[in-house]
């Protein structure tokens, strides 16, 4: 049974095609707001020092970039990796 607020495992068409880019402006944050928001959160909550807090919003784009790049590989949402995928992707 699916919820409103189930989670989607699969990525879109739109999804892949700004998880590619190089960079992501704004408006790609926006589209990527189901993906980026819940990672700035969790990214913010129990990775990030007070030190960094200032600099919250450039301090989450590396790690998201790498969950991005897994994303595409695996063709996946984040929340639907699992262990045998990860480990059989970083070999």
């Amino acid at each position: 049974m699916k919820t409103d607020d189930a989670k989607p495992l699969k990525l879109t068409v739109t999804d892949r095609r700004i998880l590619a880019k190089a960079r992501y402006d704004r408006g790609d944050r926006a589209k990527l707001c189901h993906l980026y928001a819940p990672f700035e959160k969790a990214f913010l909550r129990y990775t990030l020092s007070d030190s960094v807090a200032k600099y919250s919003h450039t301090a989450v784009n590396r790690p998201f970039r790498m969950c991005a790049r897994i994303m595409l590989e695996l063709d996946c949402t984040y929340w639907a990796f699992t262990w045998e995928q990860l480990l059989a992707w970083r070999e």
